[in-house]
């Protein structure tokens, strides 16, 4: 069971109902064996975390960390309690896209779509890629981007001029949140690449 630490901020006091409990200014309240379970339904924190008059922290057990979280601690913001529960987020922590793209004849660029514009259902970071190339067009090239037509995010490049397995680990720009023109592309400068790529999506908490 992990351990809730929560931190009164501000100057004045501030009343905790879900824990039957008033902090003083600047006082901590660590509640030890609580189930992150409970987070999506404490008000009075979600409350608290809105006005900024607290933090509220979450130390999970050694047993937890190794059931896929992905930090040992973890801060808490009030948009966090209301969108999803830690459980939720513990048992799916990442998310695969998939895009096969079969050869085309054209010869032009075009997009494969792994997720349409605007159903990008909350913010993601893209922890890495890979393509699977099976037919290879000499010079040309593949990119993943959060929007179509080459725009946006660069979030993963490869060369499409051989077959082979290349990875993209997504150092820089690889965040994003949802809006009407994000979505995930698999961009060929070719349609005559062939293959599949993979996109491993990392759900961000803001």
């Amino acid at each position: 069971m992990a351990t809730f630490t929560i931190v009164n901020t501000s100057s004045s006091e501030v009343h905790l109902g879900d824990f039957y409990t008033t902090l003083a200014a600047g006082a901590t309240l660590t509640l030890s064996d609580r189930s992150p379970n409970e987070v999506p339904d404490l008000k009075s924190v979600t409350d608290a975390l809105a006005a900024g008059t607290i933090t509220f922290s979450i130390t999970y057990t050694a047993n937890e960390y190794a059931q896929s979280m992905t930090a040992a601690a973890n801060s808490v913001a009030a948009a966090d309690l209301q969108e999803t529960s830690l459980s939720e987020y513990k048992a799916s922590p990442v998310q695969v896209f998939w895009a096969p793209f079969p050869a085309g004849a054209t010869g032009l660029a075009d997009d494969v779509v792994a997720m349409y514009a605007g159903t990008m259902p909350y913010p993601v970071h893209i922890t890495h890629c890979i393509c699977r190339i099976s037919t290879a067009v000499a010079s040309e090239t593949i990119q993943i981007r959060n929007e179509a037509a080459g725009a946006g995010l660069l979030l993963g490049a490869f060369s499409g001029a051989a077959t082979g397995n290349p990875v993209d680990t997504v150092t820089a720009s690889s965040g994003f949140s949802p809006s009407a023109t994000n979505g995930l592309f698999v961009r060929r400068s070719h349609d005559g690449i062939a293959g599949e790529a993979f996109i491993y999506c990392r759900r961000m908490k803001v």
